[in-house]
């Protein structure tokens, strides 16, 4: 029986974008290149100069791929079917990036909270 061959799991990541609206700056230019009001924004990257980030980001973007590569389409919700014998691979395959110098590649170190797994309580 599926029920005990396999589980229902759900993956809902936000991450906040790092960019704010600069209504004045954005007012000035669609003056000064005599556009419609609202014609274009201006953003703010509010963390310009870090890759910090970027580093978070595609962190996200690695548990997205882990997540769609791992399981199986199953309802019109988003839910996804985690086969048994994957159940124990995240704990085992999600890993937190930490980023180094330039001159030293990146490490890896687990990540704290990414799934509660039997063999770990």
């Amino acid at each position: 029986m599926i029920q005990n061959s396999a589980v229902l799991v759900d993956l809902n990541i936000s991450v906040w974008t790092g960019r704010k609206m600069d209504k004045k700056v954005s007012d000035e230019i669609g003056a000064v290149k005599n556009a419609k009001a609202n014609a274009g924004n201006y953003h703010k990257k509010l963390l310009a100069g870090t890759d910090r980030l970027d580093d978070l980001q595609k962190l996200v973007s690695a548990i997205r791929i882990w997540h769609y590569e791992q399981t199986l389409p199953w309802s019109d919700n988003g839910s996804r079917l985690l086969p048994q014998v994957l159940q124990t691979a995240p704990c085992q395959d999600m890993t937190l990036p930490t980023a180094g110098p330039a001159s030293r590649p990146s490490t890896h170190r687990p990540l704290p909270g990414a799934c509660q797994c039997p063999d770990s309580r």
